[in-house]
């Protein structure tokens, strides 16, 4: 104010001059230039030092200005005090000499950029990098002359700021790059792991003669885990004498986080009481359960409670999940504690672990191994003891939890991982060639029973439902039963189905009408039934047998023989069943062959010429440009069976249709 400026002086340049020599009067030079170049309020620090820095921006302006300007006495000591600048007295240079460019200031970022890749490649291959990262400094920052503004994004409180640019290369390499003063055991640049690239996006570069100062981020890519991260930063950059850019200034912070609450710190009394509040809710919820109450919702409340679910993203893998191993969702975490069938959307494995699968908790008990709190976050590892509401056994439980303090104050989980602890010991639900043979001999005691039963008027369903509930694996797990004779109905997957086969479709409802009712023989029941392993194989919990069984009919005498392959599992209750049933009527080669019919040798011999035959025919026809096609049209309905019965064919050269069913495919 009052002092008005007139083309050519109302200039950006000019400007510049006058915040550096004018603003230091005003009180608040750095917020007032801050603004003027739309820098972030916190880089306004290290901006009150450009405003002495800016000083030969005026000296440059003022060689090129009218002589009227500086005649008095005043005003040639302050022409030379403009032309010392902080470097010293060197003498006065035209600004077009130093002025920067956009282009320059975007190669002199790329050159950080490809230095911070060069110093981690080269630490990772375990080379020289310390020597590489002085190099760097050397190129990269403003000569030994000048101090060097810089404030990284540091973890070293004690050291924030770094004037000597062998001290900024000890911030990016790590101590071994200063000589004089260690104070980075391990540099940005490293970290251990090294970056794999490095990216700037500039929000604004603003341009002042000789002066640039640019405000954006940057983006690291860990060389290790691909992972990026975000660092603001505003750097400043200065011509040397060389004409080369270098940094002049260099400001790096972390972005600002609304939702953060760093400064809420963890207690280990939280942590154990945190710990208590889910061991009660899990009592809570199997006794509400027990006592016929609403265990649902008191559930879905502690779970509100506990959960950071609807706050942050929760981790969480239980202990006893299979098909849906992790639950994202707060939806998908209750269907793991309550049950699959208590929820909508559930999922079929989920039996409701706060509620024991029906039998209830009476206690829980957390045995932490460690605790680690850093800010507003806690992680506990340890094991926790679950004791059975109705048996009073105790079951153990590995676990990791992740506590973290919320916007609103309140502490809840975000991480939870459970595991059954690592047994080392074979399993214990081994099947043995011995539980085998009983199996088998249970089978065919209870085909007998269930046979004498139906002679004896008894009520045989009963007695063939018990023996199927004994036997097969049906509500325990899957069951894959082919029985013998079953032609429409050829797979039983259900209970049902296998009593339809069983005693017949007339005796249970639902029943497939071709049932006559194995287990009675049709009405004329079996008097015995033995069992010949062709092989046994056991694995683990698991057992394969394939071999022949012999029926023999109570009314006749006469004796069926069967193949079978049977698949025993053993369940949770330590009891061995049938998870796989297979049988077949031997193979005849000649069934149902009427006399008179059969074929010689001579007759493939003449069958198999025709077929050679025709095929050299077909050749010479095409060979000769006459009508292939009539002459392999021909052919094919003589030596083939299309339109008398089905044909298989799968010809030596089909990759996309391997196999040809009618007249058709073939030719």
């Amino acid at each position: 104010q009052g002092f008005p400026l007139k083309p050519p002086l109302a200039t950006q340049e000019f400007q510049v001059c006058l915040l550096s020599l004018l603003l230091p009067t005003l009180g608040q030079p750095a917020g007032m230039l801050s603004r003027c170049i739309q820098a972030p309020k916190s880089h306004a620090r290290p901006l009150a030092c450009l405003v002495s820095a800016a000083r030969p921006v005026c000296r440059d302006f003022v060689s090129r200005t009218s002589a009227p300007i500086m005649e008095t006495g005043a005003d040639k000591d302050l022409r030379k005090l403009l032309s010392e600048g902080l470097a010293g007295p060197v003498g006065v240079r035209h600004a077009s000499d130093l002025a920067l460019s956009r282009r320059e200031v975007l190669q002199a970022q790329k050159a950080w950029g490809n230095s911070i890749k060069i110093i981690s490649k080269i630490y990772n291959e375990d080379g020289d990098y310390v020597a590489e990262a002085k190099k760097a400094a050397d190129e990269l920052y403003k000569d030994s002359s000048t101090r060097v503004l810089f404030d990284p994004y540091n973890t070293v409180k004690e050291f924030h700021f770094r004037p000597r640019a062998s001290q900024a290369m000890c911030f990016i390499a790590g101590s071994e790059a200063d000589d004089d003063n260690g104070m980075d055991a391990v540099g940005f640049a490293l970290g251990g792991k090294g970056w794999s690239d490095v990216e700037f996006d500039n929000h604004q570069i603003e341009l002042t003669e000789n002066l640039a100062v640019a405000v954006g981020s940057k983006y690291f890519t860990c060389a290790e885990t691909s992972g990026i991260t975000e660092v603001e930063y505003t750097l400043g950059y200065k011509k040397n004498k060389d004409g080369k850019p270098r940094i002049l200034f260099h400001h790096s912070s972390v972005p600002y986080d609304p939702s953060s609450t760093a400064d809420a710190v963890f207690s280990e009394e939280e942590v154990q009481q945190l710990q208590g509040a889910w061991a009660s809710a899990i009592k809570n919820i199997s006794k509400t359960y027990l006592d016929g109450g609403d265990y649902v919702a008191t559930a879905a409340d502690a779970a509100g409670e506990l959960y950071g679910y609807g706050h942050s993203d929760v981790l969480f893998k239980p202990t006893k999940a299979a098909e849906a191993q992790f639950r994202p969702s707060a939806e998908d975490a209750m269907s793991y504690f309550v049950g699959g069938e208590a929820v909508e959307g559930g999922y079929a494995e989920d039996t409701g672990f706060a509620i024991n699968g029906g039998k209830g908790w009476s206690n829980v008990e957390f045995d932490n191994h460690a605790t680690k709190r850093s800010g507003n976050i806690a992680i506990a590892m340890g094991n926790y003891h679950f004791t059975c509401a109705q048996t009073g056994s105790k079951t153990k439980v590995e676990y990791t939890f992740g506590y973290k303090k919320n916007t609103d104050g309140k502490a809840r989980i975000f991480l939870h991982h459970s595991s059954v602890p690592y047994d080392a010991t074979p399993p214990a639900k081994e099947v043995s060639k011995e539980e085998v043979d009983k199996a088998q001999a249970a089978w065919a005691s209870a085909i007998k029973a269930i046979s004498k039963t139906y002679l004896d008027g008894g009520d045989y369903v009963a007695a063939a439902g018990e023996a199927a509930g004994q036997l097969y694996g049906y509500g325990h797990t899957k069951v894959l039963f082919k029985p013998t004779k079953a032609l429409e109905a050829q797979f039983r997957p259900s209970a049902e189905d296998a009593m339809s086969y069983f005693v017949g479709h007339e005796a249970v409802e639902g029943g497939h009408s071709e049932d006559s009712g194995f287990a009675i023989n049709g009405g004329k029941g079996w008097s015995d039934v033995k069992f010949e392993n062709h092989q046994t194989k056991l694995t683990g919990d698991v057992a394969l047998a394939m071999g022949n069984y012999y029926f023999t009919c109570a009314q006749t005498g006469s004796e069926t023989k069967v193949e079978y392959t049977f698949g025993y599992k053993k369940g949770e209750d330590d009891q061995l069943r049938i998870f796989l049933h297979h049988s077949s009527v031997p193979f005849d080669p000649t069934p149902g062959v009427p006399l008179g019919v059969a074929i010689s040798a001579e007759e493939v011999d003449d069958a198999q010429a025709a077929w050679a035959s025709a095929i050299t025919n077909i050749s010479k026809t095409y060979l000769e440009g006459g009508d292939y096609v009539g002459v392999a049209g021909d052919a094919a309905g003589q030596l083939y069976g299309y339109g008398h019965s089905q044909v298989l064919f799968k010809p030596t050269k089909a990759a996309d249709a391997q196999f040809r069913p009618s007249a058709e495919d073939a030719m």
